[in-house]
């Protein structure tokens, strides 16, 4: 699912920084200048910031019911996405 909103955001012509962080956020004449964590300075109109966590599949497996079969497709989601989202 994360890397489908991803590739609609860029298809959207969202810029995407991944993998880093916001340091400090300023005003700019009413824009956000953000400076990240690798010391790169952005100026934007909005800024999201979010979280990711990685999903495991240990718990649907060990609550799953006979009968109920539990289907993963992570390791071809993950095949999929961007090497800056697999490791953030």
């Amino acid at each position: 699912m994360a890397c489908d909103l991803c590739y609609h955001m860029e298809s959207k012509g969202v810029q995407l920084h991944l993998g880093n962080g916001a340091k400090e956020f300023t005003d700019v004449a009413g824009q956000v200048n953000v400076m990240l964590n690798n010391d790169q300075s952005l100026v934007a109109d909005l800024v999201v910031l979010a979280i990711g966590v990685k999903p495991t599949s240990k718990l649907a497996l060990e609550t799953s019911k006979p009968g109920i079969p539990f289907v993963s497709h992570a390791e071809e989601k993950l095949a999929e996405m961007p090497d800056a989202l697999k490791n953030a």
